[in-house]
């Protein structure tokens, strides 16, 4: 067993590439970047992920509402 004993999947043990080990990871200690108490308005990582989410949300319900009718967006509202 050697020096995994006590953690016989290794999963403790660095990566010979990078150093990194899969247990930091997961380190609970510090607060996740989505969830540190700063500003949520503006231009600021939170805002833009979740503009980015919804942006490609719309996208895709564009699409299908495209490929289900056989008309564009812009005919559905009557601009086109």
């Amino acid at each position: 067993m050697g020096s995994m004993e006590g953690n016989p999947q290794g999963f403790g043990q660095p990566h010979p590439r990078t150093g990194n080990n899969l247990l930091s990871l997961f380190d609970t200690t510090q607060p996740h970047p989505m969830a540190a108490p700063e500003t949520r308005f503006g231009f600021v990582a939170f805002a833009e992920t979740w503009n980015g989410r919804l942006a490609m949300l719309g996208f895709v319900i564009g699409l299908a509402t495209e490929v289900l009718t056989g008309q564009g967006i812009l005919s559905q509202i009557g601009l086109g």
